[in-house]
């Protein structure tokens, strides 16, 4: 299902069981590669592939205050800008596009919950204007981020 359904719907649940999705594939797949560095196991192999897509998800987490474009992202790995776009879809069924507004929004909702002024986060984020964080906060959750921070706080 796309993230525009998503949001067509305002279903913030969505949304949220969408981020949590991600980064709980992100921790179960660091759990069993620990798991695995015991001499007990066998060693698991991961493809090639999977490996490059896992090295740009920790890319795009590290770098989520600033602009992520696949653009930037393809020069970094050295790769065509639409191999790496398919190969990521291939492995998380989701564009990178949506990755990366879905874990940016993630970000601001735990800012915003942490007490951060909305300002704060937008600059924080590297949202180049308010009014363009403003939308897309509200855009992604279905409330605009003053509200959010009220509720949380």
């Amino acid at each position: 299902m796309q993230l525009n359904q998503f949001l067509k719907n305002g279903n913030m649940v969505s949304v949220k069981t969408y981020i949590e999705f991600f980064s709980l594939m992100n921790l179960l797949d660091t759990i069993i590669m620990d798991s695995y560095s015991d001499k007990r196991h066998a060693p698991r192999t991961i493809s090639r592939s999977q490996k490059t897509v896992n090295n740009i998800i920790t890319y795009i987490n590290e770098h989520l205050t600033e602009s992520i474009t696949l653009d930037k992202i393809a020069d970094n790995f050295f790769m065509n800008k639409d191999y790496l776009a398919r190969l990521f879809k291939e492995h998380t069924h989701s564009t990178i596009g949506q990755y990366v507004s879905m874990q940016k929004i993630n970000m601001a909702k735990s800012l915003l919950a942490d007490g951060l002024t909305v300002s704060q986060v937008q600059e924080k984020m590297g949202f180049s204007s308010y009014s363009y964080f403003f939308k897309f906060f509200k855009k992604m959750t279905g409330i605009s981020p003053s509200h959010f921070r009220k509720i949380y706080l």
